[in-house]
């Protein structure tokens, strides 16, 4: 082998023997670069799966929050709806008394309805009206006739009281009892009917005193839902 062939060969094999090392690096740094990525991969793949772990986790405790809430809402809607039962159950009992009491209810109606004894028209609903109306209006009137009797016997008695201890009876007192109690106007049973589930509607003119049972019910229902609500479902039931 000559000089130049032998210069040949040495830079050969220092070209192979610096190719071999810059492949092997680079295949190091391959490696690194892989490995360095790898792990980026795992910690990402990781914390992906805790964040999704804690979202799970959140999305259950959220599940059951709706689920108590939707459960808490309809008990509540449950108890209100019994509430509500209670009233109309009282409505029923009232529209289901029997024949004597429920007269009795219809002059009370009517009577705390003219507690100025300026009287007025009854209206009924069709029903009550050909059962009651009369009724209602003969003994409101009967009270009426009786308490205008009563006022003319303790005025004769206080003029005879007044005469028996010597003393002449004041006229003016005596007239004005007379016409206190006697100003007291009877009632009438008016041709019309209401448009009621019950009770009486007591009419003078244009104005009305609606009595109707309904009506009666819907008003308490406003004013005693709370105190029902707390009888029926103490605190913590």
């Amino acid at each position: 082998m000559n000089g130049i062939e032998n210069i040949e060969k040495r830079i050969l094999d220092e070209a192979n023997a610096k190719a071999d090392a810059i492949i092997k690096a680079s295949e190091q740094k391959a490696e690194a670069i892989a490995s360095e990525y790898e792990e980026k991969i795992r910690k990402e793949t990781t914390l992906i799966n805790e964040k999704n772990v804690l979202l799970l986790q959140d999305i259950k405790i959220k599940a059951r929050q709706a689920d108590e809430m939707e459960r808490r809402k309809k008990i509540s809607g449950k108890k209100h709806e019994i509430v509500s039962e209670v009233f109309q159950k009282a409505q029923q009992a009232i529209m289901d008394m029997d024949d004597e009491k429920y007269l009795e209810l219809l002059v009370k109606l009517s009577s705390d309805s003219m507690k100025d004894n300026l009287g007025g028209e009854l209206l009924f609903n069709k029903a009550d009206r050909e059962k009651f109306g009369q009724r209602v209006v003969d003994r409101i009137n009967l009270s009426v006739l009786s308490n205008k009797a009563d006022t003319a016997k303790k005025a004769a008695a206080a003029v005879v009281d007044s005469i028996m201890e010597g003393q002449l009876p004041n006229a003016q007192k005596v007239s004005s009892d007379i016409k206190s109690g006697f100003s007291q106007k009877p009632v009438t049973l008016s041709d019309e009917t209401a448009d009621i589930i019950g009770g009486v509607v007591v009419r003078r003119g244009k104005i009305e005193f609606n009595c109707d049972i309904g009506v009666i019910i819907r008003i308490l229902s406003d004013e005693m839902a709370s105190e029902v609500y707390n009888r029926l479902f103490p605190k913590g039931a």
